[in-house]
């Protein structure tokens, strides 16, 4: 087929045909490389030939460099627009095969995760470039952004893109609803002027889509129970992974934690919630530096992370984004000189240690003593010698009848009387000073006892308070000793379990390890055919299939929950996921089923002689591994033994001889 002429008046011819959409379909032209032609199905509007005209007007290097620009507007015999040249574009493909590890693993099977930050960054240096000439991207999809093989992204199907030109708006008519900010959900796009900070929008969830491997920003698991569309859940401004939001939803598991991204959560915040925006110039710095912060992860050279994320979180995963599998170690097992028997032998008989209690000769004082009495426990307490009072005189009987008998004669012989009764006051007087005199030193001899009693008490209290303190001081001495001593027990204990466990499993496996290869070794045809099944189902995208009632936008919430090909359609994982219930499961699962039976190889599978030879190198390959680990556990196990058996013996003296002391002082202290 000939084309008439392009607005130059060039005649061209189409070659093969290379795409076709519902738009139009794509040609090679002859006698060019780098060119291609876009022709549409339907007669070109007014509005749509005057758009390609300003397109071709205003394309420049910069804009050449960043978009498929329409170079020409392409007319058939009668001058009317049946389309337009572009620049010709060679790459792996668009960016859904880099943002969804399914399509990832075969389109780029070797990139590393800097790779993806390295295109995040591309995508928003393209979008600015757009931007500062006026252009908007408008329908912002994973189908329009192609990726060349250093990285660099180019924009193609620019035809539908938003562009001014002499003052004339030349709208973008369509748009894809799960990349549409929520200002503009259910508008109708030719009434809508779009402005970049919409771009903003769909460029945020491409690049989550790329550094969360697949997973759509709003696509997450509701608290409520309720299933939405990603469409619904953008209108509500249900970002699932906002630290402002989780009271109404929750991450996918098993996901790339934020953090691992540095600075640019905090662009995403920014993106999906609110409108203020940040511009495609802000993520393409905030890129570049995130991309300068990146280390590379020690066990995987594929994985990357920011220096401040703590440990590799793509390790974290799973199932590894980014499998790295090594070289195959040849290299003969260096076992010292000892047969993998002599392991196995070895690691039967480690040594075990004397527990603390058993090394001790002296009793542990502290279980029944803790304390010291305050007092001497032989305390003088003996009864003070009290006076006996002397015999009465009589002096107070002779006085008593002297007044009685004065008494009576007072009546009959009044001198005689008087004289009686003057005798018998004498007498009782003198026998009065008599009495005092002897209460007196009775009283005097107490308080000298009382006195000699405390006296002898404060000279036992003052010779017993040295013992006191003596115990007092080698109990507490023996405390912290003793704590040492045990504590040297427990972390002895706590270090050599754990390598004690450590050469048991070893042990176990390569005692085991003859009958699990051969066991492997029967059981190989089944396991081929398996693999070649589960390589065939990993190749079916689920993007890329016709499956009753799941559209687009259920597709990416699949994506989201790590459900990509037909080998991730399980039963449990789909019932995981709000929205889906037993209707959509079953769909998803008939459709796997279809494609189990497409696979169908000819006659009995056998698995092939590198197949086998695979399962041998991969158990030598494990001997020498858990081999080698026993020999490194065996010796770090006898050396953390000698150490810590040294250190409850000498742990053990110390405290023996603490507790000697403490028994000598208390034993001082409760004979004194």
């Amino acid at each position: 087929m000939t084309l008439a002429r392009l607005s130059s008046g060039q005649e061209l011819s189409l070659g093969r045909k290379l795409a076709e959409g519902g738009e139009g379909r794509i040609h090679e032209l002859n006698g060019t490389g780098d060119r291609l032609v876009k022709l549409y199905h339907k007669p070109v509007d007014d509005l749509r030939h005057r758009k390609l005209v300003a397109m071709a007007q205003i394309r420049t290097a910069a804009l050449e460099a960043v978009a498929a620009w329409p170079i020409d507007v392409a007319y058939d015999a009668h001058e009317d627009c049946i389309g337009f040249v572009m620049p010709r574009i060679s790459g792996p493909g668009i960016i859904d095969k880099l943002s969804h590890p399914a399509e990832q693993r075969i389109a780029f099977p070797t990139i590393d995760y800097g790779f993806l930050v390295h295109v995040a960054m591309n995508l928003m240096r393209a979008a600015s470039t757009l931007h500062a000439y006026d252009c908007v991207i408008g329908d912002v999809n994973e189908s329009n952004v192609y990726i060349l093989n250093d990285g660099t992204v180019r924009f193609i199907d620019v035809d539908s893109f938003q562009v001014q030109h002499n003052g004339d708006v030349f709208p973008c008519n369509v748009g894809t609803p799960i990349y549409t900010p929520p200002e503009l959900q259910g508008a109708t796009f030719r009434d809508v002027t779009r402005t970049p900070i919409h771009d903003t929008f769909g460029l945020s969830v491409l690049v989550f889509q790329l550094l969360v491997q697949g997973c759509h920003p709003f696509a997450g698991v509701p608290r409520d129970g309720r299933g939405r569309t990603i469409e619904e859940a953008i209108r509500e401004g249900l970002y699932a992974h906002s630290v402002h939001r989780r009271d109404r939803v929750s991450p996918p598991p098993d996901r790339l934690p934020l953090s691992a991204l540095g600075e640019v959560a905090d662009l995403f915040e920014r993106s999906f919630l609110g409108c203020q925006r940040p511009t495609a110039a802000e993520w393409m710095n905030a890129l570049d530096r995130t991309r300068s912060r990146l280390r590379r992860c020690a066990k995987n050279p594929r994985h990357s992370f920011v220096h401040d994320c703590g440990a590799c979180p793509l390790c974290r995963l799973p199932r590894d984004p980014f499998p790295h599998y090594g070289e195959d170690d040849t290299r003969p097992i260096d076992l010292g000189g000892l047969s993998i028997g002599d392991l196995i032998r070895q690691a039967g008989q480690l040594p075990t240690l004397r527990p603390l209690a058993e090394r001790c000769g002296e009793p542990d004082i502290l279980a029944y003593e803790r304390s010291v009495p305050t007092t001497p426990p032989s305390l003088p307490t003996a009864a003070l010698p009290i006076p006996q009072s002397k015999r009465d005189s009589g002096l107070g009987t002779a006085g008593g009848w002297s007044l009685f008998i004065g008494f009576v004669l007072l009546f009959i012989f009044p001198p005689a009387g008087i004289g009686g009764i003057l005798l018998g006051v004498i007498l009782l007087a003198v026998a009065s000073s008599q009495a005092n005199a002897e209460a007196k030193a009775r009283a005097e001899a107490l308080a000298r006892a009382e006195a000699e009693l405390k006296a002898r008490q404060d000279a036992a209290k003052q010779a017993y308070e040295p013992l006191r303190q003596a115990a007092l001081v080698a109990i507490e001495k023996l405390g912290p000793i003793e704590a040492r001593a045990r504590e040297v027990d427990r972390s002895a204990n706590t270090a050599l379990q754990p390598m004690a466990k450590a050469a048991a499993e070893a042990r176990e496996w390569l005692s085991s390890a003859d009958q699990r290869l051969q066991a492997e070794l029967r059981s190989a045809d089944d396991a081929y055919r398996k693999q070649r099944l589960t390589e065939y189902l990993e190749r079916q995208i689920i993007a890329h299939a016709s499956i009753p009632d799941i559209g687009t936008s259920r597709k990416a919430v699949l994506a989201s929950f790590g459900v990509e090909t037909a080998a991730d359609v399980e039963r449990h994982a789909i019932q995981r996921i709000a929205g889906f219930g037993p209707h959509l499961t079953d769909r998803l699962l008939s459709w796997r089923r279809g494609c189990e039976q497409k696979f169908s190889p000819r006659g009995e599978v056998k698995a092939p002689p590198d197949w086998l030879q695979r399962i041998r190198q991969q158990h030598n390959a494990a001997v020498a591994t858990n081999a080698t680990r026993l020999r490194g556990v065996l010796a770090e196990y006898r050396g953390v033994h000698a150490s810590y058996d040294r250190h409850l013996a000498t742990a053990a003296v110390e405290l023996d001889r603490a507790r000697r002391e403490a028994r000598a002082a208390l034993h001082a202290a409760k004979t004194a």
